[in-house]
């Protein structure tokens, strides 16, 4: 599956990202902002793991590579909830370092999102950033989110 946009691409992970994956993830900047199943450090295994995962037919897991121009340069999700909650999907992302305050990540959620919308039967997405998680936050806040204190 592919997402394309202006500047970048949202598509499968592969096998062969782990060592890209890896290097991104490794960053506390990056973990202290994700929830406690984000490990740190991360490992290679652990990038093998996540893609493989990833690439399951699950349907309540979709995870997409963020690459912009041949490099992957981040992450973004979706987990689809179930019983009376099934109609709506929470997302979670992160983006390399170098490439923050760019606007790439608010692209992708707008894109990522539109795609959920027009593809599945769902009335609600929404993320959960820690309230100290000021770049989420206005991330959200670009999309015209309602952003409550977390």
């Amino acid at each position: 599956m592919q997402i394309i946009a202006d500047d970048f691409t949202l598509r499968n992970w592969e096998e062969k990202d782990a060592e890209k994956l890896a290097s991104i993830a490794n960053n506390m900047k990056i973990a202290e902002n994700l929830n406690d199943g984000f490990p740190h450090p991360y490992s290679i295994e652990d990038a093998r793991q996540f893609i493989s995962h990833s690439r399951k037919d699950d349907p309540t897991y979709l995870h997409l590579a963020i690459e912009k121009e041949s490099v992957i340069i981040g992450s973004i999700g979706a987990y689809f909830k179930e019983n009376v909650h099934r109609k709506n999907v929470e997302i979670g992302y992160y983006l390399a370092e170098e490439y923050w305050g760019q606007g790439i990540m608010a692209k992708a959620v707008r894109c990522f999102t539109q795609y959920l919308f027009d593809n599945y039967d769902i009335i609600r997405v929404c993320a959960l950033p820690f309230a100290r998680n000021a770049n989420s936050r206005r991330v959200l806040e670009k999309q015209g989110s309602d952003v409550k204190p977390s």
